[in-house]
């Protein structure tokens, strides 16, 4: 059973445009997760030497192997997935919106009224990001 998206019940819309934005949004996420964890590494330069350190006696072989859910080796580069991990966290690629609609009474936002019966999102990450 699809949702109704919008006032006019026009289901088909709805579905077609939130599907285009998963669609979107996962096309992003690779280079996105790369310029964050450039951009986390440019700030903490001791961290980024570190891993720097850790990446050049690998003797330029990245292998996925490596890694200890495809073996029962110890993780040669746990700095470097650390990093990566604690970026992904504080930055997801994708969000999702958490939709509902709006009740018959109306939704009074601050100086803003939202009329009964539209679709109406909020981002549950950036709403319950805290810094700390």
């Amino acid at each position: 059973m699809t949702r109704e998206h919008y006032p006019q019940r026009n289901e088909a819309e709805g579905t077609t445009i939130q599907i285009f934005n998963l669609i979107a949004g996962a096309l992003g996420l690779v280079p996105h997760t790369q310029v964050r964890v450039v951009h986390k590494l440019s700030r903490h330069p001791e961290i980024m030497q570190k891993i720097r350190e850790k990446l050049l006696k690998t003797d330029n072989t990245f292998r996925l192997d490596d890694s200890p859910r495809y073996n029962c080796r110890k993780n040669k580069y746990l700095i470097f997935e650390s990093a990566v991990r604690e970026t992904i966290r504080l930055h997801p690629a994708v969000s999702f919106s958490l939709s509902r609609e709006v009740p018959p009474s109306g939704c009074q936002l601050h100086q803003y009224h939202i009329p009964p019966g539209y679709n109406v999102g909020m981002a549950s990450y950036h709403v319950n990001y805290d810094e700390g």
